[in-house]
């Protein structure tokens, strides 16, 4: 009796290498953009709660 081996033919391995490395890339440089949104968003709020409490500060004297 036979027994079959599964044979993965070479162009099938280079796809899967492929997909997996542009998906590796894909999500580097989303979380990237991900992480500069971020930061510009926790820019702006910082700078919108000093000037509230500059406000406050200023109607407390």
């Amino acid at each position: 009796m036979k027994v079959k081996r599964m044979f993965i033919a070479w162009y099938w391995i280079v796809l899967i290498v492929l997909l997996a490395g542009g998906y590796f890339l894909h999500l580097k440089r989303y979380c990237k953009a991900f992480r500069h949104d971020r930061d510009a968003l926790l820019a702006v709020r910082s700078k919108l709660d000093k000037r509230s409490d500059k406000e406050v500060f200023e109607k407390h004297q």
